[in-house]
């Protein structure tokens, strides 16, 4: 009978999937920017702003302006976002504001690619970072400080500061009720009533209701062209995860065109995707029409800071092409 148990509890195992191997773990989606339009009847937003501290320049990088990279975990629905931050001292409005369904959340990482190249990563294992995001409110996280801490870990230290949220408008026809600290869930300050959230529905698509802070006429397009030579074998895995990083590489066209509006054509990059790392060492600007050196740059942090598989180690090209109508 014992063996008999045995048997019935490996077949158990089996179909269930766990003799199958590890298994892998969903990838992080990134959360859209909020424009100020109405949120769904179950949504919220939320803003932080990350200052670093301790940086040292490089003799090739003496200022760092690379994105920090905030990854999120939905406690309930165990579903994993990525938060895109630019560092800056922490004054001013929020620089970015996301929405995303209300609920209870978990800071599990936050990641930023030092001067020196390396990916410096905070993780939650030694300190659980909880906070809330309540419908129709913002969550304000506070202003973050990073620093750097050993080899490639990240320290940092959560402070909450006064909401920097601000509207031009009444704020009776606010489309947020309120901004309250995230992490305690106490209000900061109020905005709209009772009448907001009577009127909050599952889909916002009248132009009645809504109230984008931002309207967009032009048609951005975005291509990107591969070549891992002979491992293009793996040249799906590596794409997917420029999808994922679609918007934030998208971004950074998008805000050079605030300052020349006529601005198109290709970038390209030469890497060495390393097995060790996982990610684009040796990654080099090696020309393309489109000739902005913030463009160049904020594409380069982007990419550098990313984590690809890489079962070998793979020499590539990377061609993006931008165009605007």
């Amino acid at each position: 009978m014992g063996r008999t148990f045995l048997k019935f509890c490996a077949f158990l195992l089996v179909v269930t999937g766990i003799l199958e191997g590890p298994m892998v773990a969903a990838p992080a989606s990134p959360l859209a920017l909020w424009k100020g339009e109405y949120f769904a009847q179950k949504q919220g937003g939320l803003f932080v702003k990350v200052k670093l501290s301790g940086f040292k320049p490089t003799k090739k990088q003496k200022v760092m302006t690379g994105s920090v990279q905030i990854e999120i975990v939905n406690i309930l629905k165990k579903t994993k976002s990525v938060v895109t931050v630019e560092p800056g001292d922490g004054d001013g409005l929020p620089s970015q504001i996301y929405k995303l369904p209300s609920g209870k959340y978990l800071v599990s990482s936050i990641s930023v690619v030092d001067m020196a190249g390396i990916r410096r990563t905070w993780t939650s294992e030694d300190e659980k970072k909880k906070f809330v995001v309540k419908r129709l409110c913002l969550s304000n996280l506070g202003l973050w400080t990073l620093s750097p801490e050993g080899k490639d870990k990240l320290a940092a230290s959560f402070g909450m500061i006064p909401n920097s949220y601000k509207e031009s408008g009444k704020k009776k026809e606010s489309s947020v009720r309120a901004v309250i600290d995230g992490f305690t869930g106490l209000v900061q300050e109020k905005f709209a009533g009772k009448k907001l959230a009577e009127a909050a529905e599952d889909n916002f698509g009248s132009k009645r209701e809504l109230r984008a802070t931002l309207t967009f006429t032009r048609q951005i397009a975005m291509f990107y062209k591969l070549d891992l030579f002979k491992h293009n074998h793996h040249a799906k895995g590596v794409a997917a995860v420029l999808a994922v990083s679609d918007p934030n590489l998208r971004t950074c066209y998008t805000d050079r065109l605030e300052w020349n509006d006529a601005l198109k054509g290709d970038v390209k990059y030469t890497f060495l995707l390393s097995k060790a790392t996982g990610t684009m060492s040796k990654l080099k600007h090696t020309g393309g029409s489109a000739n902005d050196p913030k463009l160049v740059e904020c594409l380069y942090y982007e990419l550098a800071q990313a984590q690809f598989p890489a079962p070998e180690n793979m020499i590539g090209e990377l061609t993006f092409t931008f165009d605007v109508r």
